[in-house]
């Protein structure tokens, strides 16, 4: 049973991306309502992972209801590394190549560091990137920075270590008697990401739960190994203030692998285990998207309960390897 607070909405899908570099680790998750905003907010990247928000929100139920929004989260799967988000550059690139003399200040870390910067020889915006990282690499080693077209920003990756010790600030102005660059290059007022320690499935399972998203499932495109799908499972029978989290939200997964994966899940099933969704995908067409999508199309009142039965029905057949799938259809 699925039981919904008061005032949700829709059973809305929390997806998982691995180590991103797009969302920072200050939002626990963002909140998209179109295919669009989501190509809004990350471009050219991400792009398999918008070919399935748009299945996502392009399936309908039979009144015609479709999915109000999705929940992206990142899921730190490494120690992910502090980095400055910039704003838009209104400058055009013909105004910065005109500085010979540019320079900013920023902390990375216990370090300080303050750079100047002739862009004359850059003639467009990733030249501009990489002289910019090539001043701060002097200074502090693996620094990387990126320019992002669809946005028309910079990015500034800490690359001395990762971490919660991984930390940035914000661009300053930097040396006195030369030109300020901080707020033309859209550094002085960017979005901060701190560095986060490695986090397993289970415990982003935990976190992203405990965000209040709203979200009904979790679910990722990325591959899970055995231990990662037990973890999960095994998370959903947790309990606090005498509610099990298996009746406030569930995990999907995708499966190709028959008769390894039939061992896993029938383990679970044999400890009356709930609160999962196994989707059957040989040909990786990510149907843990429509699983999510159906129920976040579900037609009902808000305050009220939607019963989904993922158990086996009397007369089906449980988990077996005996025979092929179309022995049971």
């Amino acid at each position: 049973v699925q039981k919904l607070s008061s005032g949700t909405e829709k059973l809305h899908m929390i997806l998982a991306i691995a180590d991103s570099t797009i969302i920072p680790n200050s939002k626990p998750y963002l909140t998209f309502t179109s295919a669009a905003e989501f190509h809004n907010y990350f471009g050219n990247f991400e792009t398999d992972v918008e070919e399935q928000v748009k299945k996502y929100f392009n399936y309908l139920s039979k009144n015609n209801y479709s999915a109000d929004k999705v929940i992206i989260a990142n899921w730190n799967k490494q120690a992910s590394k502090s980095y400055l988000k910039g704003l838009t550059i209104e400058t055009p690139i013909e105004a910065i190549k005109a500085i010979t003399d540019g320079t900013f200040g920023i902390k990375m870390n216990e370090s300080y560091v303050e750079v100047t910067i002739d862009f004359s020889n850059c003639n467009n915006m990733e030249e501009v990137a990489t002289t910019i990282e090539n001043e701060l690499g002097k200074q502090v080693n693996n620094t990387s920075v990126r320019y992002y077209e669809f946005s028309n920003s910079l990015t500034i990756i800490n690359g001395n270590q990762a971490g919660k010790t991984s930390t940035i600030t914000k661009a300053t102005s930097g040396l006195p008697g030369n030109t300020d660059v901080s707020e033309i290059l859209g550094i002085k007022d960017g979005e901060v990401s701190q560095g986060a320690n490695a986090e397993t499935w289970g415990e982003f399972c935990n976190r992203i739960f405990k965000a209040n998203s709203g979200g009904a499932s979790i679910t990722t495109l990325e591959e899970l190994t055995e231990d990662e799908m037990k973890e999960g499972i095994e998370w959903l029978q947790s309990e606090e203030n005498e509610q099990t989290f298996n009746t406030l939200i569930k995990i999907v997964y995708n499966w190709q692998d028959t008769l390894t994966k039939l061992e896993l899940f029938k383990s679970k099933i044999d400890k009356n285990y709930t609160g999962y969704v196994i989707c059957y995908d040989p040909y990786k067409e990510f149907l843990n998207i429509l699983s999510c999508s159906i129920m976040a199309s579900t037609d009902y009142e808000n305050s009220t309960s939607k019963n989904f039965n993922y158990q086996f029905a009397t007369g089906y057949t449980p988990i077996t390897n005996e025979g092929t799938i179309t022995d049971y259809q």
